[in-house]
Formats: structure tokens, C-alpha cells, sequence
């Protein structure tokens, strides 16, 4: 571990070395050396006289912690284990049996894993695995009550090899062993892709991965087959991923040649830029694209070039603000370190990290280089504001409190295990039959309120703000339930727990969005989209 340390710290100096001439040269070169000894020799007391035990291994993990948590907030050390993760999600494939799971949490037993979607054509399926089931064993080693961790390791493994998971399904009595031969596992970036109506096309993106270019390219195809003629990109909850593909992504919605990004490094020296290279397949269309305050990193870097060259419109909420430039380097351990390197700027010159006071250089705010060359209104530091900000709902907030609770979940993780059988029958391979027709039934929302009030001791007789005391899942329970607006809001998202099971994610969004303010609200918005596009289209 000193040995990985003292080879990273003289990378970084090197790094110093590449990007800076001169004074700075000389100080690296000759002060360094003195700096490297001292944290070996730190480390080496420290480990002979320290009350407790501590091995080289740890201590040398924690100074590489403490070297980059003064930087900036997104500088990092990543452990071998967690580094494996992370190219594992870059890549957007690894091999294993193709299951998503959530976890059951049990006051009185050990956690289960319980499997949510089963990827279609992959190894468990073709296995016979369902949504809905528990996963018990892999091979002989239980898996009840174990880490994520080590229900990973010991589900994935190379292509080729064979597991033999054993599950508790509802309705079976007996314990089902499936065998299941491993393969490669594609991490799909699209989440849905579909007709909102019969002109506006949805494509709905959780992350920028090495098949996000092709995988928003296909989606297109689709969809123009499907009647496009103008389109939603839902960059929400979208943290961001590999800049190249950003860039890509980007380039199918504007014309050739022009800017998408810029990065800065030390000094404002001008490291790099991209710009639009090839003819995209929806340059001239409405566009109009969704995001939050998760939106970061890539999907501001998207949001803002369509901004910035007005060629669409972008709606939501405003983003997180995350604009630094970072570069992976491996150790020699297989261990890694993620290091800002540069920051990122709009088109029109604004930066999009948001101000920090981390580390012993605070970042200086930047804002637009000029009133003319912004994009919006507004002159806020960092992120991506929205041309139509759409303020929070409390209501469906409170729905999306409501839902994510263990007891809610549980309830209708009960409620569907009890009747999946018959609501395959029903709706197998029918979603849209399923989303057009599909009522929930009217004993469920009877059936939550009696959970909830085992669960949390009330009898829920209260109305809202009646009682302090109470919890909060009770709160926006009843919250939601004294309006009508807010019963079909909840409604809509048991339904949506339903379809999840039946269809997976695409189901879950469809039925979302039948609800969704900020979805709901680009009805009335695209004439402005529309205006944006047209103009565009004007100029070239």
C-alpha cells in the first residue's frame, strides 16, 4: 500500500508537471520528495504506536481518503471492489444471470432479496426466474441476510458457467432450484422509449454509458417508425456517466459543427472542446427535455448545448450543478483514483458546477460571459435553470413519500405475490391493454390504510395536522387520501407497482407519467418547443 502511495502521489505530481510550466515545475521537482517521506514516516509510526492495531493496508487506504477529500467535493479514491462496479457500469454490461433485486427488511428475520425484474432473453429468464421471487441459495451458500456485496459475487461469474440458485416463490409451497448458465448481462441506459400521444415521442434515460449513443439512435428509429413528430428526453434522476457519450447523444439533435462543451483546466487554459461531427437523426423536430436537481454532470452538459443553441426547450426543475472534468487512473492494486482535472462550460460560456468552499482553493463563481450569450433569464451560478421551471407538487410528494415506505411496499409486494398467477393470465404480454384498461380494485386502498395503522399504531382517524406526533408516512398518508387528486395519485403509483412486476421499468414509467406534473405539463408547452425548433431549423 506505501508503495501505491508513493507511486500516486509522484502521478500527481507528474499530472502537475503536464499541465503547468515553469516556477511550478521547479516547486514539484524539489519539494515533493521531503512531502512523500514525511507521509511514509507518518504512517510508519503511526502503525508502531497507535493504541490499536492498525495494519499499513488501512492506514495507507485513509491517507488516500484524506489526500483528495480537500479538493472538491467529487475528487475521490475508489477501493478494488467498488472500482470493479464502476467500469461494470461505464461499460454497460458484465456477466452474470440478468436479475435486478430489492431488499425485504424484517425486524424479526435477516434480510431477503427479492427479485424485482428479470432481464428478458437473459440467463434467468430463459431459467425461469420471475419478478417476485426470493432468492435463498446460490449453489449451496445462503443468501438470506448477507451484503449486496456478497449476493453479487456469488450470483455473477464468468460467461459460461452454471449456478444453481435455489428461490421461494408465492403460491409454491416448496422451494424452486433453477440452474442458470451465466452471460453477458447488457445495463440498458434507455428505461423506456414510447408514444406519449399519437405525435410526441418519450425516451427516458437514467445514465451515459458506452451504448447510450445507440441505444437513443434505435429508440429514434422506433419512434419515427411510430409516428414522431415531436419528442420528450427525460434527463431526471439522470447523475450523468461518460462524457463522450453526452457529447454523442447531443450530436443527434444539432446540426454539424456546432459547440456542445468545453473544459477549462488550470489557469482558464482551454483543454478541450466538442463539437457536433456528424448529421443526427432528429435535428428539426420539437424537442423538449426534462430535468431536476438530479440531473448532473453529462445530462446538464446535454440540456445545456440544446439550450444554449435554442434548439430546444427544457422544462423541470433546475440541476445539480455538477460541471467538474474528472479522469480515472488505476493503482497497482486495482484500486482507483478519480481526480478533477478540469471544469466544464455551456456553449454560450456558463459554467455549470455549482460554487463550492471545499478544499484549500474555493471555486471562483463564473456566470455567463455576457447577458446576451445566455441562454435564460436567469444569471444563477451553476446547473442548468429550466425555460419552464415547474414548481414542486406538495401532493405528489407526498405520494412519492408514501410509496417508498417498507410498508407500503410491503403491502403490495404481498398483495401481488398473492394474485400473480391470475394477473398473468389476465395481462401477460397485453401492456397496453393493461395501461388503457387496467382499474385497481377498490379493496387495496382499505387493505394499505389497515397496514399503516397496524404498522405505525394509529387508527388514522385524524385528519392532516391533526396530530404532531404521529409519523410521517401517516401524515402524507392521510394527506393524500382526503383529496381526490391525491387518491389517484395514489392509486396511480400502487397500479404502477403492478405494471413493474408485469412489464418492468417501462411499465413502471408509463403508468408514472399518466400523472406526472412535469410530463403532464409539456401538453401546454410545446408551442414555445415548436417556435425553438423552427427557428433553428431557420438558421442552417
Amino acid at each position: 500500500m506505501l508503495r501505491a502511495l508513493r507511486v500516486l502521489l509522484i502521478a500527481l505530481g507528474l499530472i502537475g508537471i503536464g499541465v503547468v510550466a515553469g516556477q511550478t515545475l521547479h516547486r514539484v521537482y524539489w519539494s515533493a520528495p521531503d512531502t512523500y517521506d514525511k507521509l511514509e514516516e507518518a504512517i510508519h509510526v503511526t502503525e508502531a504506536s497507535y493504541v490499536d492495531p492498525m495494519s499499513v493496508e488501512a492506514l495507507g487506504e485513509n491517507a488516500l481518503r484524506g489526500l483528495l477529500s480537500g479538493l472538491d467535493p467529487h475528487s475521490a479514491y475508489i477501493e478494488a471492489d467498488r472500482m470493479q462496479q464502476v467500469r461494470e457500469s461505464f461499460d454497460a454490461e458484465f456477466d452474470g444471470i440478468g436479475v435486478t433485486y430489492e431488499r425485504i427488511q424484517a425486524e424479526s428475520a435477516p434480510d431477503t432479496a427479492v427479485v424485482v425484474a428479470v432481464i428478458p432473453d437473459g440467463p434467468s429468464d430463459e431459467a425461469g426466474v420471475r419478478p417476485g421471487d426470493r432468492l435463498l441459495r446460490s449453489d449451496t451458500t445462503s443468501l438470506v441476510g448477507e451484503p449486496d456485496m456478497q449476493i453479487q459475487s456469488l450470483l455473477k461469474g464468468p460467461r459460461g458457467t452454471t449456478v444453481d440458485v435455489t428461490v421461494r416463490r408465492p403460491g409454491v409451497r416448496e422451494p424452486v432450484a433453477l440452474s442458470i448458465t451465466r452471460d453477458r448481462i447488457p445495463l440498458t441506459t434507455v428505461d423506456a422509449a414510447y408514444m406519449l400521444d399519437a405525435t410526441t415521442g418519450y425516451i427516458k434515460l437514467n445514465r451515459f454509458a458506452r451504448t447510450t449513443q445507440s441505444e437513443v439512435r434505435e429508440a429514434l428509429n422506433t419512434l419515427t417508425d411510430e409516428g414522431m413528430d415531436r419528442l420528450v428526453l427525460d434527463l431526471r434522476g439522470n447523475a450523468g456517466g461518460l462524457m463522450g457519450m453526452a457529447e454523442r447523444v447531443a450530436d443527434e439533435f444539432l446540426e454539424e459543427g456546432q459547440l456542445v462543451v468545453s473544459a477549462q483546466g488550470r489557469d482558464d487554459e482551454v483543454l478541450d472542446e466538442y463539437r457536433t461531427e456528424r448529421v443526427g437523426l432528429y435535428e428539426e423536430r420539437p424537442l423538449m427535455v426534462l430535468v431536476d436537481e438530479q440531473s448532473a454532470s453529462a445530462s446538464e452538459i446535454v440540456a445545456g448545448a440544446l439550450q444554449d443553441h435554442k434548439r430546444a426547450s427544457v422544462v423541470g426543475q433546475p440541476t445539480y450543478g455538477k460541471g467538474l472534468v474528472q479522469r480515472q487512473y488505476s493503482l497497482e492494486d486495482e484500486s482507483g483514483l478519480r481526480l478533477t482535472v478540469a471544469r466544464f462550460y455551456t456553449p454560450s460560456g456558463r459554467v455549470i458546477q455549482q460554487p463550492y468552499d471545499t478544499g484549500p482553493a474555493v471555486m471562483r463563481p463564473a456566470a455567463y460571459s455576457s447577458q446576451e450569450n445566455a441562454s435564460s433569464d436567469s444569471l444563477d451560478v451553476g446547473g442548468v435553470h429550466p425555460d419552464h421551471v415547474i414548481e414542486r407538487d406538495t401532493l405528489y410528494l407526498s405520494m412519492q413519500r408514501v410509496v417508498q415506505q417498507p410498508v407500503v411496499r410491503g403491502y403490495m409486494r404481498t398483495w401481488i405475490d398473492q394474485r400473480i398467477e391470475s394477473l398473468r393470465n389476465a395481462w401477460d404480454g397485453r401492456p397496453e391493454a393493461f395501461l388503457e384498461t387496467y382499474d385497481l380494485p377498490d379493496t387495496v386502498i382499505p387493505g394499505l390504510r389497515s397496514a399503516i395503522a397496524s404498522e405505525t399504531g394509529s387508527t388514522l382517524s385524524q385528519s392532516v395536522g391533526a396530530s404532531h406526533s404521529a409519523p410521517s408516512v401517516m401524515h402524507d398518508y392521510r394527506h393524500l387520501t382526503d383529496t381526490v387528486r391525491g387518491t389517484i395519485l395514489l392509486q396511480n403509483a400502487l397500479t404502477s407497482m403492478i405494471a413493474q412486476r408485469l412489464f418492468g421499468s417501462t411499465g413502471w414509467i408509463r403508468v408514472q407519467n399518466e400523472v406526472d406534473p412535469v410530463v403532464q405539463a409539456t401538453h401546454h408547452l410545446w408551442p414555445h418547443a415548436t417556435d425553438r425548433a423552427q427557428t433553428y431549423v431557420e438558421r442552417f
